[in-house]
C-alpha cells in the first residue's frame, strides 16, 4: 500500500503507530494518524492545521479524551501493531486523493483530506468539530490538489485524456450531435436546432466550470469526449451536499470504439468525481453503453420523469 506514500507520508504512518503503542492501542487508528501527521510536522497539512490553531498538545488532549486509554499499558515500541479497519479507510482514501494529476503520489494533505472523508473515525469528529470538512481543507489547500487546466493522463503510449477549454466548444458540439444521430433522435433540422439552443449556454458553462469536460487525443487526434453538468440543489439524508455530478455527452469516434477509450474515460471522469468529494454520480444511457456502465458499478435508481406534450399550435390553443 506505500509504495506511493511521500518520505512525510509515511513518517507520518510511523509516528501515527509510536502514539497508538504509548496509549497502549491494539490497533493504528485514525486519532493516531491525526497525532501522526501532526508530529510530523512538515507539509501542508500540518501548515494548514497550525493556521487554524490546532497544536500537537492540544489535539492530544482531545483524543486522550474521547480514545480508550489503558493506564500503564503502553506497549513496547517494537511490538508490531496493525491498522485499525478505519485507519485502512483512510489510508485508501488518502491513496484515491494522491492518484490525481499532477500528484501521482501521496503526500500528508492527502492523508488529512482521507482523514476528514472518513466518517466513523475519532479524528474525522475532531476535525469537523474545528470546522474542517472536507470541502473546507480543499478551499484552504487551494490549487495545489486541483490539476490545472488542460491536464493532461495517458492512457497508453499513444493516447491522453485532456480537459476541454473553451477553445472546444464545436468538437463537443459535434460530438453531442453525433451521439444523437448513432441513437437515432431527430432529423436533421431537429438536431440543428438542439446545437444551436447548446451553443451559448455550453460556451458560458465552459468558462464558469459549470460543465466540466474531458477529450481524448490519440496521435494528436480528437477520438473520443464526455462532460460532467455540476448542479446545486438542497441536500438530502443520503447525501448531505448541496450538489450534484451528472456525466453527459460520452461519445467515442465509430473507428476508435471497442478499444477500451470510452472505460478509460469514464473511469477518470468518476475518480474526479470522487476525488472532490461527490457522494454520487448519475448519467442517462443508451442500450449500447448499459453494459459498461454497469460494469464500472452504475445500477437503476429510483428517478421518474413526467414528460409534457409540445405546445399547442396557436390554431389550435384553447380559448382562454
Amino acid at each position: 500500500m506505500f509504495e506511493r506514500f511521500t518520505e512525510q507520508a509515511r513518517r507520518l504512518i510511523f509516528f501515527a503507530r509510536y502514539e497508538a503503542a504509548q496509549l497502549g492501542s491494539p490497533s493504528i487508528d485514525t486519532e493516531h494518524l491525526l497525532l501522526g501527521l501532526l508530529r510530523e510536522g512538515k507539509g501542508r497539512a500540518s501548515t494548514l492545521l497550525a493556521s487554524r490553531g490546532l497544536s500537537f498538545a492540544a489535539l492530544r488532549v482531545e483524543v486522550e479524551g474521547l480514545a480508550l486509554r489503558v493506564e500503564g499499558a503502553s506497549m513496547p515500541t517494537t511490538v508490531d501493531i496493525p491498522l485499525s479497519g478505519a485507519a485502512r479507510r483512510v489510508l485508501e482514501l488518502a491513496l484515491e486523493e494522491g492518484s490525481v494529476p499532477p500528484h501521482g503520489v501521496v503526500e500528508t494533505a492527502h492523508v488529512l483530506l482521507g482523514l476528514v472523508r472518513e466518517t466513523e473515525g475519532i479524528a474525522g469528529r475532531i476535525l469537523r468539530a474545528h470546522g474542517l470538512e472536507a470541502d473546507a481543507v480543499r478551499d484552504a489547500l487551494g490549487g495545489w490538489l486541483e490539476p490545472p487546466r488542460g491536464e493532461r493522463m495517458s492512457l497508453d503510449a499513444h493516447t491522453v485524456i485532456r480537459e476541454a477549454t473553451a477553445s472546444d466548444l464545436e468538437t463537443i458540439l459535434r460530438h453531442r450531435r453525433l451521439m444523437y444521430e448513432d441513437m437515432g433522435q431527430g432529423d436533421e433540422d431537429a438536431l440543428d436546432a438542439m446545437i444551436e439552443a447548446c451553443r451559448g449556454p455550453l460556451a458560458r458553462w465552459l468558462e464558469d466550470g459549470v460543465y466540466r469536460g474531458w477529450l481524448v487525443e490519440r496521435d494528436g487526434a480528437v477520438v473520443a469526449g464526455g462532460g460532467l453538468f455540476i448542479t446545486f440543489v438542497l441536500p438530502i439524508v443520503a447525501d448531505p451536499q448541496p450538489r450534484r455530478a451528472h456525466i453527459l455527452n460520452v461519445y467515442t469516434e465509430r473507428t476508435h470504439r471497442r478499444q477500451g477509450i470510452a472505460r478509460g474515460l469514464m473511469e477518470w471522469m468518476v475518480l474526479w468525481c470522487r476525488h472532490r468529494g461527490f457522494q454520487a454520480v448519475t448519467l442517462e444511457t443508451s442500450d449500447d453503453g448499459r453494459a459498461l456502465y454497469e460494469e464500472l458499478g452504475f445500477r437503476p435508481t429510483r428517478q421518474m420523469r413526467l414528460d409534457f406534450p409540445p405546445p399547442q399550435r396557436a390554431r389550435d390553443a384553447p380559448e382562454s
